[in-house]
């Protein structure tokens, strides 16, 4: 993202959170995150102990929804979450998205 370069500091992108009324942070984890056919999600303990996640320290913030109500099939509002992952010293080494829809 271009708010949140890599090598950004973990106390910079709380404060990029808490700067914006919209957003807001979900959760912070002692682990990474891992990206799945595309979406950024929590990884099973496999994943931790295979060191397959992205990061040591994940954010994970809430930014904001949206929808396309001229597409019948993306009419349901999209939830957009951000993971943000850092290395042990704290500093940004990746960025993952993850959209959710509600549905009837």
């Amino acid at each position: 993202m271009k708010l949140t370069p890599i090598g950004t500091s973990m106390e910079d992108v709380v404060k990029l959170i808490e700067s914006k009324n919209e957003w807001r942070i979900v959760y912070t984890l002692d682990f990474g995150f891992v990206v799945d056919r595309g979406r950024a999600r929590v990884p099973s303990n496999e994943e931790i102990t295979e060191n397959k996640t992205i990061g040591v320290k994940t954010i994970k913030a809430y930014i904001g929804s949206y929808s396309d109500i001229l597409n019948i099939s993306n009419m349901f509002n999209k939830h957009v979450e951000v993971y943000w992952g850092f290395d042990d010293n704290s500093y940004l080494v990746g960025v993952g998205i993850s959209k959710s829809s509600d549905s009837f």
